[in-house]
């Protein structure tokens, strides 16, 4: 699974932590300079991802089905988060 990570004016966030959490499975990974990031290796099941930047943190996607090798999260960090 990878991703990318903005602030709402579309602009890549880097050097955030972004978790991935299951019953079974916590991962992290670090956004690079054009937000992107990768969790390799990650069998189908229900997930939750969350974002740690500059101290704060937010959950931002509830529990999801994940079933494929092949997913993209564009996840946009705001100020009302």
């Amino acid at each position: 699974m990878q991703g990318v990570l903005n602030d709402d004016s579309g602009h890549p966030i880097s050097g955030a932590w972004v978790q991935l959490v299951s019953p079974s499975l916590h991962k992290t990974a670090r956004t690079a300079e054009d937000g992107r990031f990768r969790f390799e290796d990650l069998a189908p099941g229900k997930f939750t991802v969350s974002v740690e930047w500059n101290g704060a943190r937010a959950i931002l996607i509830e529990p999801f089905e994940f079933a494929s090798t092949v997913a993209l999260l564009r996840l946009t960090l705001s100020a009302q988060n």
